[in-house]
């Protein structure tokens, strides 16, 4: 087995090859986690059982609703949307992160809005 020299043009040319797939990869990856998280982020609607007549279990699993609200169970949301006849969707499992009505794209001012 024999180890070929290579002049420091081969080398340089190897080396930015490598490092060019590097990034591709990476940028590739970075890619897929954006996609990933915009997607994650699409609201849910609730799953409600029609026979549960109003009665909940009484575990602490909260869902926090497009309303910003942390509801203790997705079952508490499905009675306060009848309640409140409306259709709140389930944005993330789990508690509410401050702000994160804000952030949503829907809360956002339009471009056809102008200032004063």
């Amino acid at each position: 087995m024999t180890t070929e020299l290579r002049s420091p043009a081969e080398f340089h040319t190897l080396n930015t090859q490598t490092t060019n797939k590097t990034m591709k990869l990476a940028i590739l990856i970075c890619f897929s986690v954006l996609i990933y998280s915009v997607a994650a982020a699409e609201p849910r609607l609730a799953v409600c059982d029609p026979e549960n007549n109003g009665v909940c279990t009484r575990e602490y699993n909260p869902v926090c609703g497009e309303d910003n609200i942390t509801y203790p169970t997705e079952c508490i949301l499905c009675m306060e949307n009848k309640r409140r006849s409306q259709n709140i969707r389930i944005m993330q499992e789990g508690e509410c992160k401050p702000f994160s009505l804000l952030l949503q794209p829907a809360y956002l001012p339009s471009k056809d809005i102008k200032g004063t």
